[in-house]
C-alpha cells in the first residue's frame, strides 16, 4: 500500500490486518456451514445472532483494546445483553464501535451481503471507520479529513442531477417509502454496510434509515462524508454516535439533492 495516509497509520494497518484475521479465522469457516444450534433469535424471529457473530465480537473486542491503550468497546451483541453499555458513548476515552457481522440474516441464508463494521470514536466524533467485505477481502475505510479509500484507491461520490428519478435509492424510512415512485428505487438488502458501500461506489445515490444504532452508522456516515457525500439527521443536524436512536438519517450526493429528498417527507 503506497503512502496515501499519514495520520494514525499504525491504527489503520492494525485494524485492516485484524479484519482479515477475523474473517479468515472465525467468520468464513462458518459461512454456509452453520448448524441449527449455531443460530439464535434476539428481539424477534427476524433478529438473528450466530455463533460467528459472538465469537467474532469477542475476538475483535480483545484485540482492539490492545491497539489503543485504555480504549473501550461497544459491540452489538454485548449491548443486546446489557444496554447500559451504550452509556460508554458519553465517555471521553477512545471508543471502538463494532458490528461483527452486519447482515446476519444474509449470512445465515447464504447471501454474500454481510460485512464487518468498525468505527473509532473520540468525544462522540467518529475519527476513523472501516467496512470489510469478508467474501472478497476488501475494506473501505476513512479517516476524518483524509478521504475514503477502497484499499489504496480513493473513492469519490459523483453528484447526480437533481431529477430524483435518475437517482437510485435504498430506503428504510416509512415516510420516504411512501414516495418510492419518485426514485429509481432498489429492494431491501438487509445490511446498512452494503448501502454505505454502494453509496461510495456510486452504485446508489440516496439512502434513508429510521433507526440509528451506532454500530450500523458511525463508520458508514464518516465514509460517505469523506467521499464527498452529504449525510445529516432529518432535522439537518450533524450525526453523532450517541444521537437519538429514533431519529432518521438521510444520505445524498450533495446538499441540493438531500434537501429535495427531505422535502418529500412529512414527519
Amino acid at each position: 500500500m503506497n503512502k496515501i495516509f499519514t495520520k494514525n497509520i499504525k491504527v489503520r494497518d492494525s485494524v485492516l490486518n485484524l479484519l482479515l484475521e477475523t474473517s479468515n479465522k472465525i467468520i468464513l469457516p462458518k459461512y454456509k456451514s452453520l448448524k441449527d444450534t449455531d443460530i439464535k433469535t434476539k428481539s424477534n424471529s427476524n433478529d438473528l445472532v450466530t455463533i460467528a457473530d459472538e465469537l467474532a465480537e469477542q475476538f475483535l473486542s480483545n484485540r482492539l483494546k490492545k491497539i489503543i491503550d485504555n480504549s473501550l468497546v461497544i459491540g452489538e451483541e454485548a449491548v443486546f445483553k446489557d444496554e447500559s453499555i451504550l452509556n460508554k458513548l458519553n465517555d471521553n476515552k477512545p471508543i471502538w464501535i463494532i458490528d461483527p457481522i452486519d447482515g446476519t440474516s444474509n449470512f445465515v441464508s447464504g447471501d454474500d451481503k454481510f460485512y464487518i463494521i468498525i468505527a473509532l470514536v473520540i468525544n462522540n466524533v467518529t475519527i476513523m471507520g472501516w467496512i470489510h467485505n469478508p467474501i472478497n477481502s476488501s475494506t473501505i475505510w476513512s479517516s476524518r479529513g483524509e478521504g475514503t479509500w477502497l484499499d489504496d484507491n480513493r473513492l469519490k461520490i459523483i453528484s447526480k442531477d437533481k431529477n430524483l428519478n435518475n437517482n437510485k435509492a435504498a430506503i428504510y424510512h416509512k415516510s420516504l417509502i411512501d414516495q418510492k415512485h419518485k426514485f429509481d428505487y432498489i429492494r431491501y438488502n438487509g445490511s446498512a454496510a452494503h448501502e454505505y458501500v454502494s453509496l461510495v461506489k456510486n452504485q446508489i445515490q440516496i439512502s434513508c434509515f429510521s433507526r440509528l444504532l451506532p454500530w450500523d452508522h458511525a463508520a458508514g456516515i464518516l465514509i460517505h462524508q469523506e467521499a464527498g457525500g452529504y449525510s445529516a439527521l432529518l432535522d439537518n443536524s450533524k450525526y453523532k454516535p450517541n444521537c437519538d436512536r429514533k431519529n432518521g438519517i438521510l444520505s445524498a450526493p450533495n446538499l441540493e439533492i438531500w434537501e429535495s429528498v427531505r422535502s418529500l417527507m412529512s414527519l
